[in-house]
């Protein structure tokens, strides 16, 4: 983000979220993108309001933002109701409710798996529609010809007129299913564009601050998929805007430290749950597969040109001074002072926090191995400096905020248990 943008546009912003969640596996490529795209098409036919589609749009862009492990996607890919479908639809009314601007969202992927037969005063047209979207998008991956299986989808849609959806759903469906160029858009190459074109008089300005909660919200998607990482983010994220208020970085740049610290972690959303959790080492492939999260963080972000120096900081974390780093081995001077603050956050925190199978290090132990990684030219000696002559008061910070954090995904996790 330039010093001159003090909005970011959120149409790409939220493309990008919703590209991030479905690398959880090939079989789900561009899901969220054609759900989108189809339920924007329906909701036009129908002549639904504007201001609904906005909210659809949003919905519909990260409905399965609720779902973030393998198990739980493949469980989702059933036509009929099932249970697995209405938890993660509460798991991602809980996730967007944190972001104020979301709340009609979230409650639309709350009841985007509810039969409309059974819906509730709260459930809106727009679930409805959302829930057709997402059945004919699981529809159309069972043929491996969708195109010579319309009539076949069309006639399985209309057959769960009365028992799923609203009757005069169905028929817009239907119409729109008679017409070739629906289908040629949503399963063409040219999809994306077409989304785009439909997203963009739909798209809000996110201030500084409204980036801060957006950012905010989507760490917890990130590190909430695991009680070894559940409140990882949020320490990276405040040491990191300490550290930056320490070296004399504008308010400005101290929230994009923040914004970078929460988006730091964003490509593990492609990386299996089960290598994150793995209790022994890593075998080579394993490795290079979580190497592989900050490359993922920096081609999500790169469409945001708003976020550029915040991609920056953010996706550099793992590069060392010397260019032993990974995915670019960039050296010092190609390494912004941002990224080498996140750096320095990310190993810090790392070795300070609490995680389920292990205390986090003293501070001598700490410092000792701080120090090791400055004179093996890793981390960058004035910013370790800056960290050890503020360390209790930097500490403590973390400390308090990563409990809060932790009390939530304690909260998170109670809600999750409660309706399974």
């Amino acid at each position: 983000m330039h010093d001159n943008d003090r909005f970011v546009e959120s149409t790409n912003l939220i493309l990008s979220i919703s590209h991030a969640i479905d690398l959880i596996d090939p079989i789900f490529l561009d899901h969220h993108q054609r759900v989108t795209f189809l339920a924007l098409s329906i909701a036009e036919a129908m002549e639904i309001h504007p201001v609904d589609q906005q909210h659809l749009f949003i919905a519909s862009s990260l409905h399965d933002i609720g779902s973030l492990n393998l198990a739980s996607r493949l469980a989702t890919l059933q036509f009929d109701y099932t249970p697995a479908g209405e938890r993660h639809a509460e798991t991602g009314y809980y996730m967007l409710s944190f972001f104020e601007p979301f709340q009609r969202a979230a409650t639309i992927v709350r009841y985007h798996h509810h039969p409309w037969t059974t819906k509730t005063p709260e459930m809106p047209l727009e679930s409805a529609i959302l829930h057709l979207a997402d059945r004919v998008d699981i529809m159309l991956r069972e043929y491996p010809d969708p195109m010579r299986s319309l009539a076949t989808i069309r006639e399985r849609v209309l057959r769960e007129a009365v028992r799923i959806f609203p009757r005069e759903l169905c028929l817009t469906f239907a119409d729109l299913a008679k017409r070739e160029y629906f289908w040629f858009d949503a399963l063409s190459q040219h999809t994306e564009f077409l989304l785009r074109q439909k997203a963009q008089p739909m798209s809000l300005e996110f201030s500084m601050d409204m980036m801060l909660q957006f950012s905010a919200m989507i760490s917890r998607v990130i590190d909430f998929r695991s009680a070894f990482t559940a409140n990882h983010s949020r320490g990276v994220a405040v040491v990191a805007e300490q550290l930056g208020e320490r070296l004399g970085f504008s308010k400005h740049e101290q929230a994009q430290l923040r914004i970078a610290g929460h988006f730091h972690d964003l490509g593990k959303l492609a990386i299996p749950i089960t290598i994150l959790e793995k209790p022994e080492p890593l075998e080579a492939e394993e490795y290079n597969l979580v190497q592989s999260h900050t490359y993922h963080t920096y081609r999500i972000l790169e469409p945001l040109r708003q976020l550029q120096t915040v991609n920056q900081w953010a996706s550099l974390h793992h590069e060392k001074l010397d260019g032993t780093g990974y995915p670019f081995h960039l050296t010092k001077e190609q390494l912004p002072l941002g990224s080498r603050i996140l750096s320095v956050a990310d190993v810090f925190v790392a070795l300070t926090e609490d995680r389920p199978y292990r205390r986090g290090m003293e501070k001598k132990d700490v410092r000792h191995m701080l120090q090791q990684m400055v004179s093996d030219d890793h981390l960058d000696r004035p910013i370790v400096a800056a960290l050890e002559q503020e360390y209790e008061p930097i500490n403590q910070k973390r400390v308090a905020e990563q409990n809060a954090e932790m009390d939530e995904f304690r909260h998170y996790n109670a809600t999750r248990t409660v309706n399974m």
